[in-house]
């Protein structure tokens, strides 16, 4: 049987650069923390050809070490002058959480491997005097662990990379799209003018084939502003920072509402409000296009009499509320719940409902620059409950310029 302590000869160096074989660096670092300097050398001896191996007697030696090297397995002994093990790795388990923490002592003590189990979050228990094999075993057991955190933070840090091309690639598309748009507003005007100007002067003595081609050119243009300025709408939810001021929700509702007067004061069309509702920080013009979109969806998609959508509070997560908006409408097939949130999809002609197909993608925007989230439950029939939540804390601060208007 081999014996239980290893050790060098006497005046091994503690200093991290000494006692290292000239090769390329370990893939990791161990620190060896013990109030006697013959088992600290020991312990490095035996560790120096596979890893880099650190060694104090203190720690204030230690935590120095810690703070100029990037240690992967801290080994230390719990009768330390001044700071007991147990102490110390939970010092270290609070800076550096990271790292694998091994507790080593020569006598049986219960309470102090308990305390670092549950405070210094240890890997594993070293018994003294050491024995190589039993060493070799704990660290294998410790590189494993730091190979598969190294693993997950390389992951991370591809992702987070990828995420940031991402968004640098989304926000350039963004503002090329609105770019664009905004540069096809002014040709639309004149095509939309001329179209106007021939309808008026020359129309009434054209036949009929020509009249109907000057009347498909205004209802073009039309159209396509429509999509303009919808996509424009889209594009700057994400392009134009968040105002962020204290809102109720019943004035944001309110003002929706009015908004909806002329379908309102048609006839057979009713919005209640069974409030009141709650309050959040967030963007009042971008809250009221929201509510605004979802209200028209609800009269819009609607063949019942009377037309009715019905705004109610519900309840929410901490740090969130909840409001949902019902209507009985046509409702919608649930393979289509997901596709009526993406820009310009359409589930109907519209020569049945007129609109772009934007205002639900436009009203999930908005919940989500809030925190929030915009979700649906619906089947073919029987109506539809959008639950819009919103987190109380809102978005990020801006004196930019909120939106405002509804989408076609």
């Amino acid at each position: 049987m081999s014996e239980r302590t290893v050790s060098p000869a006497p005046g091994a160096p503690l200093d991290p650069d000494d006692d290292q074989d000239d090769r390329e660096g370990p893939a990791h670092t161990i620190l060896v923390v013990d109030d006697e300097p013959m088992t600290v050398s020991a312990l490095r001896h035996h560790l120096r050809r596979q890893y880099t191996c650190l060694g104090a007697t203190k720690a204030s030696e230690a935590i120095d070490l810690l703070e100029r090297h990037d240690v992967s397995i801290v080994i230390c002994d719990e009768r330390m002058p001044h700071m007991a093990g147990h102490q110390f790795l939970e010092k270290v388990s609070a800076r550096w959480p990271h790292t694998s923490r091994i507790l080593m002592t020569a006598y049986a003590d219960l309470p102090a491997l308990v305390r670092a189990v549950n405070h210094g979050q240890i890997l594993g228990y070293l018994s003294k005097p050491w024995h190589p094999d039993e060493l070799d075993t704990v660290i294998r057991k410790a590189v494993a662990v730091q190979d598969i955190i190294r693993d997950k933070q390389r992951v991370q840090a591809d992702l987070e990379r990828a995420n940031d091309d991402l968004r640098r690639v989304v926000g350039k598309l963004r503002d090329f799209t609105h770019a664009v748009a905004h540069d096809l507003q002014e040709p639309l005007r004149t095509i939309s003018a001329y179209a106007s100007i021939l309808q008026d002067d020359v129309g009434p003595g054209l036949e009929a084939e020509p009249r109907q081609f000057l009347a498909g050119i205004s209802r073009c243009s039309e159209h396509l502003r429509s999509l303009i300025d919808d996509l424009l709408q889209f594009s700057e939810i994400e392009r134009l920072p968040l105002r962020h001021v204290p809102v109720g929700l019943d004035d944001v509702v309110l003002q929706a509402r009015r908004l909806l007067d002329g379908v309102l004061t048609a006839g057979d069309a009713e919005i209640h409000v069974h409030g009141p509702l709650p309050a959040v920080h967030g963007d009042p013009g971008r809250l009221v296009v929201l509510f605004q979109n979802l209200m028209s969806n609800g009269l819009k998609f609607n063949r019942s009499r009377p037309r009715r959508v019905d705004v109610h509070p519900e309840t929410a997560g901490h740090g969130r509320v909840a409001i949902t908006v019902r209507d009985n409408g046509i409702g919608i097939a649930p393979e289509h719940h997901d596709r009526v949130f993406q820009i310009f999809h359409r589930l109907h002609t519209k020569s049945e409902y007129p609109g772009t197909g934007a205002g639900l993608a436009i009203a999930r925007q908005v919940a989500e620059v809030h925190g929030g989230s915009l979700t649906l439950s619906s089947a073919v029939g029987q109506g539809t409950t959008f639950r819009v939540e919103l987190a109380v804390g809102g978005g990020a601060v801006s004196d930019r310029p909120s939106l405002s208007g509804v989408s076609r």
